[in-house]
Order: C-alpha cells, then structure tokens, then sequence
C-alpha cells in the first residue's frame, strides 16, 4: 500500500480535483492506497471540503495540524500515522499529472529514494518566473555537489521512499526539510533516483513559495546544512 501524504493551507479549489485524479490513478495501477491530508490551519472551506470527500471514501483521513510549524511539521504529521509500504508526498495543487505519477510509483524500491525532478533532460516548467527557477536550480546543484549526492532537484517535495525510512529533525522549513530528507537517504546508503516531470505552476489557489519567502527560508537554512554538514 502507499500513504499519500498532502499538506494543506488554503486549498479549498484543488481539492476535488486531487482526489479524483488519485481515485483514478490508482484503478489503473491497481495498488491499494490512503490519503492522508495534513491541514495547516486553512481558513477557507478547505477542512469541509476534505471531511465531505472523506464522508464518500473511507480510505481519506484528515490531520488538523494544532500548530503552523511548516511543510516538513505537516508532512512529518502524515508519516506519523501513515500505513503504507510506501510514502507519497504530493501537494495539492496538481501541478504534476499522473502519468510521471505512475513513473515514479513503477521506480519505488525498498532502498530508494524516488525524486519527481523538474530540473533533469526531458523535464518541464511552466509558468514559473526565469529567475525563481535559475536560483532553485542553482542552489541545488550547490548542495547536492557539497554533499556529493547524485541528483539534481533535492528540494523538490514530490516524492516516494519506503516508510521505514523515517528522519527525525526539527528542520521543517521549505526547501531545508527537503534538503535534509535527500541527505540522510544518501547518508543511510539509498538510492536516489531522479524521474524527469513536467511542472505547471498552479492555476487554481495561491501559492505559498513566493520568492521572497523562498529566499528568506533559504537564509535560515545555511545552519542547518552547515551542522549536517559538520555533524556527519
């Protein structure tokens, strides 16, 4: 079985759509699967919307997070009751379809750690300003270089590892927890692999990684990867 796990704040106009995509994906591939949404104190109706599609499928459960910690906080909420072999993060926007979906479900292994990457050859974005993109890739490259991991998109949140690879931090920023989830796979000797998606930004709801949030998140991030990088 895999968990799905899905944050939310403020996705009240995605939220049907996500849900029948995966209905739909997973009939095809025919795995059995949980959605676990994790609520970060939406204040639209994206709790009713939730508890409405859960009243019509028993296998959806909703997390109401009791604090605002972060994405990795509502993430790490999701694994904690997860039941699956496996574990999906995926974010509620459908920025990415479900055929590079099933790529990346048809590559899960028991020692890897599957990466939806959007900076790889035959990859896509859309919709994204030149800039935004032009440092993500960067600084990403940067990192994965520093810490000699072969991949090129470890802050990307879409992804799927076995759940018995379980990290604990109290790191839970966006892109740093994504950071530090990507190290300690290559640290604990997975593998990393990395499957080429289109990215579309969002054309419903609002995005929550404007850049100078991105950017002022990167700049508390430096400790962090400095006392991974010091305490190996």
């Amino acid at each position: 079985m895999i968990s799905i796990i899905i944050p939310t704040l403020n996705e009240e106009s995605n939220i049907d759509n996500t849900v029948f995509r995966l209905k739909k994906l997973f009939k095809e591939i025919k795995i059995k699967y949980e959605i676990i949404f994790v609520d970060d104190k939406s204040t639209d109706g994206t709790i009713q919307k939730i508890k409405n599609c859960k009243k019509k499928l028993r296998l959806i459960k909703l997390i109401i997070s009791n604090k605002r910690k972060g994405l990795g906080y509502a993430l790490s909420q999701g694994v904690d009751i997860s039941k699956g072999k496996y574990i999906l993060f995926l974010d509620a926007d459908n920025s990415v379809e479900n055929n590079f979906l099933k790529k990346m479900i048809k590559n899960k292994d028991d020692n890897t750690l599957v990466i939806g990457s959007r900076y790889v050859r035959n990859s896509r974005i859309s919709g994204v300003s030149k800039i935004k993109i032009f440092f993500s890739r960067s600084l990403n490259i940067l990192i994965s270089v520093i810490f000699k991991i072969n991949a090129v998109d470890i802050s990307h949140s879409l992804r799927i590892f076995p759940s018995t690879f379980k990290i604990k931090t109290t790191n839970y920023k966006h892109p740093s927890f994504f950071w530090e989830h990507s190290i300690k796979a290559k640290r604990n000797n997975m593998e990393i692999i990395e499957i080429p998606v289109n990215f579309d930004e969002r054309k419903s709801g609002k995005t929550k990684n404007s850049f100078f949030k991105l950017f002022k998140s990167i700049i508390m991030s430096m400790k962090f990867l400095y006392l991974l990088k010091v305490n190996k």
